[in-house]
């Protein structure tokens, strides 16, 4: 599997300077290796290996509990306003420039 930068800086919240920082501790730990790419030299691949895909199956499981855990008792009404509050409240703390993603479109903060 394969990502580009960017992809990856999508999903994170911390901010585009360290996605260098985090991928070259993933590369030390085995768990991605990077390449330039074949055709563009500019861009650079990054590709997870058998022990990332490990950790990651690891952490997708912790990870798909905490909603339940956190959303524990609202009601299906309460659950995507209290997830649209949270979003412009990682807005607000600096986790996006200009707005807050909400699904696959962008949405412009209103905080």
């Amino acid at each position: 599997m394969q990502c580009l930068f960017a992809r990856i800086g999508d999903r994170l919240i911390s901010h585009a300077p360290d996605i260098t920082r985090l991928l070259a501790r993933m590369v030390r730990r085995g768990l991605v290796t990077r390449g330039r790419d074949a055709l563009d030299k500019r861009l650079v691949q990054s590709r997870i290996t058998a022990p990332g895909l490990d950790l990651l199956e690891q952490s997708t499981a912790c990870v798909a509990k905490v909603p339940a855990a956190i959303f524990h008792g609202s009601t299906d009404d309460e659950v995507p306003a209290s997830i649209e509050m949270l979003e412009k409240v990682r807005c607000a703390a600096g986790g996006m420039q200009d707005g807050y993603k909400v699904g696959a479109r962008q949405v412009k903060s209103r905080v």
